[in-house]
């Protein structure tokens, strides 16, 4: 039995000193804001404090203020130690700091109590503190073992709340082009992280492919308006933002405005197929082909005569911003003829 007593006394001593040290760091912030508001002239605030569970007694220096959620008025400027007591649930604290003239908020989410291994086990949680203060900026968890003896830990981790990252937008250079053609352009524009983390770009174009980076390009081979969108995540947190996109395509009929010609495309992916049709002079001509379109607007056509017709055409043309004036050039006539179809 003498033995047994001998063992405990050091884990009992353990316990006692730890728990003095936790004390003295509680005394020595209430001490500083003290000091704080006596030197902000006595000025005072209001102080808010809400549970959750609602319910818990609410201890503000050591003094009950009645139960949570509860407001607590003229509390002098500077640093408390707010206390929150429920049965069943952990107990929990917080050193806070109160500003004049506006209200600080509180808020603890309990933790419930273990049946055993947590049986009259503590948890102090700090809040913002004044500079230079002991326990400034950090989280601290006090335990009190259960079934073998009593032991304390005082343990310090940083506990700031993960931010989401911002995007300012998305730059889309041009904002319009050719199906199957036009290289589109797609930036975040003012991407940060409010603690500066690894962040990765993860971009749906709309048309059911995706890219990666802060920068990228698209083609599109399918003519519509797509709206595309940049995620931007921390890999906690994902911020979101769009830009959009105007793609046309060469399917239709083109009418000549310096001739009596017409020109019929089917524009599919980057390929097209054209049949011209000519009636200058009375005659009904008429040649077929196909060819396709290439960077950034541009559409190149071979021809071969079908009907009344002598020789192939070479059509090479560009598509204005505007998606429906075709100009370019024509070799295969007696002499050389200048392109102009619109629709």
């Amino acid at each position: 039995m003498t033995f047994a007593c001998l063992t405990a006394a050091p884990s009992r001593i353990r316990a006692k000193r730890a728990a003095a040290t936790i004390l003295t760091a509680f005394a020595i912030v209430a001490e500083r804001g003290a000091m704080a508001a006596s030197e902000a002239g006595r000025a005072v605030g209001t102080l808010s404090i809400s549970t959750d569970p609602a319910g818990a007694d609410v201890f503000v220096d050591g003094r009950p203020v009645g139960q949570a959620p509860t407001e607590v008025r003229t509390v002098t400027v500077g640093s408390h130690r707010v206390r929150v007591v429920k049965p069943g649930f952990l107990e929990n604290a917080r050193v806070v700091d109160v500003a004049a003239a506006r209200p600080t908020a509180v808020r603890v989410t309990l933790t419930r109590a273990a049946t055993e291994s947590r049986e009259g086990a503590g948890q102090v949680i700090s809040g913002s503190k004044p500079k230079g203060s002991l326990l400034s900026n950090k989280w601290l968890w006090i335990g009190a073992a259960g079934a073998g003896g009593a032991a304390a830990a005082l343990l310090a981790s940083s506990a700031k709340e993960n931010l989401t990252p911002v995007i300012g937008s998305v730059n889309v250079v041009p904002n319009s082009g050719l199906q199957g053609a036009t290289v589109i352009s797609f930036t975040a524009v003012g991407v940060r992280d409010p603690e500066s983390a690894p962040i990765t770009f993860t971009w749906d174009f709309g048309d059911g492919t995706t890219g990666s980076g802060e920068a990228t390009t698209h083609v599109y081979n399918v003519a519509r308006t797509f709206n595309a969108s940049v995620s931007v995540s921390d890999g906690k947190n994902t911020a979101v933002s769009n830009g959009s996109v105007t793609i046309v395509s060469l399917t239709g009929a083109w009418r000549g405005s310096n001739a009596a010609y017409s020109l019929t495309l089917t524009h599919a992916g980057s390929v097209v197929s054209a049949t011209w049709d000519d009636v200058t002079g009375g005659l009904s001509r008429r040649w077929s082909g196909n060819g396709a379109v290439t960077p950034p607007r541009n559409l190149a056509l071979t021809l071969t005569p079908v009907l009344n017709a002598n020789g192939p055409l070479s059509i090479s043309a560009t598509l204005d911003s505007t998606g429906n004036i075709l100009t370019g050039s024509v070799t295969g006539f007696s002499s050389p003829f200048n392109l102009d179809v619109r629709r």
